[in-house]
């Protein structure tokens, strides 16, 4: 039923995230970017902003590097607060 869609690891993610299981969340969305690279994009910024927000920024980094450049403009102001917050401070250092 779901077996061309992100939603289930997305939800799996959504139950690690209550749980306070951060590490487990980007383990979780990491392997399913791998595995299906052209379904990574939703899954890629997820993880991104669970990195950042457990303060792992290398994490948040790299998963923002393997996207493609044209799918995120935080310089523009546009995209989730907490990773425009992010690119922000690494701007700044």
């Amino acid at each position: 039923m779901f077996a061309d869609s992100v939603m289930p690891v997305l939800l799996q993610a959504a139950i690690f995230v209550r749980e306070n299981k951060a590490v487990r969340v980007e383990e979780v969305l990491g392997q399913f970017a791998e595995k299906f690279p052209d379904k990574s994009k939703v899954v890629l910024l997820a993880r991104a902003q669970v990195a950042a927000a457990a303060g792992h920024p290398q994490i948040a980094a790299k998963s923002l590097a393997k996207m493609d450049n044209s799918t995120y403009r935080f310089e523009a102001g546009i995209g989730p607060p907490s990773l425009i917050n992010f690119e922000n401070r690494q701007l700044a250092d």
